[in-house]
């Protein structure tokens, strides 16, 4: 409404299950998601996007609006819709492809809380500019 957006920005000290679950049950979803990913949190709590993702498939989030959020949503969030976040012929063809798995699958905030989840997002491979340069 103000032109304000909310992003998770998940890193070491930014991202608290019991935040997050009160923010979702108030209709308070985030715009985006994204993580703060660097050497300190690559080994938890963060790991990777997936991960963060997956936490908010976690707390109910549908994976339509969990994956918006972190690909269109960015995209538009930083003025590059149409060329970032969409497999729209012309757009830059950088994609993560991941795989949904179902199972228990521990998850952990940065307050060292830790959830479960029976859905997680698993990176397989990565595509830039149309080719595959990561992944299985």
């Amino acid at each position: 409404e103000r032109g304000v957006l909310f992003d998770v920005g998940h890193g070491q000290g930014s991202f608290a299950w019991r935040i997050a679950e009160r923010a979702l049950a108030q209709g308070f979803p985030p715009d985006t998601i994204s993580s703060d990913l660097h050497a300190y949190n690559v080994a938890g709590p963060v790991y990777d996007q997936a991960t963060t993702v997956s936490k908010f498939l976690t707390l109910g989030m549908s994976l339509d609006a969990a994956i918006a959020c972190t690909t269109t949503a960015a995209a538009a969030a930083i003025g590059q819709a149409e060329r970032l976040g969409t497999l729209r012929v012309g757009a830059a063809g950088d994609l993560a492809i991941w795989q949904l798995e179902t199972g228990r699958f521990p998850l952990t905030d940065t307050h060292r809380e830790t959830r479960y989840g029976e859905q997680r997002l698993v990176p397989r491979w990565v595509v830039l500019g149309g080719a595959i340069v990561a992944g299985e």
